[in-house]
């Protein structure tokens, strides 16, 4: 992945993490250790299988994406002068999920149906998502100006996309 497309994906999303509503779930030991020797991230594989039962809408899925971002964006930010190495693997997973709600909310259908036949992300698939994105912003925002108008209507008006300068 391109390291000036993920800092981009970063760089345009802005929420009001003030009214998110956090819920901790505690998960057998054994059931997570399985996870991680497949390299799952407890909290991504939750979201993903959550969006996937729930049947959630696009808008939805996206805003869910964008939450779990800013929270590994958050925790990033906290250790990066007590733990290089540990923020730097949050940042990563904050724009690793900024590319998924991006790829949802652009609505990339080849790449979203394949994540979905295969039952979740790649590397590959988040690649091609963040070279889509920056094709779709080659004239400004693109298809992002859309996201921001429905982000910012009805229930999701906790979130929006805007271009931080």
């Amino acid at each position: 992945m391109r390291p000036g497309v993920c800092v981009w994906a970063i760089r345009y999303l802005f929420i009001d993490v003030t009214t998110r509503v956090a819920v901790s779930v505690s998960i057998p030991g054994f059931i997570a250790e399985r996870l991680a020797e497949r390299g799952l991230d407890v909290e991504t594989y939750v979201v993903d299988l959550l969006v996937r039962a729930l049947n959630l809408d696009p808008e939805t899925a996206a805003v869910a994406r964008l939450e779990l971002a800013v929270k590994y964006l958050e925790e990033g930010k906290a250790l990066i002068d007590r733990d290089p190495v540990q923020a730097s693997e949050k940042l990563y997973k904050a724009t690793e999920e900024a590319v998924k709600a991006l790829a949802v909310s652009l609505q990339l259908g080849d790449i979203l149906k394949r994540v979905e036949e295969r039952g979740g992300w790649t590397a590959t698939d988040l690649d091609k998502s963040a070279r889509a994105i920056a094709k779709n912003s080659a004239s400004g925002l693109g298809g992002l100006g859309t996201l921001r108008g429905s982000c910012t209507s009805g229930a999701s008006t906790r979130l929006g996309w805007t271009q931080m300068r």
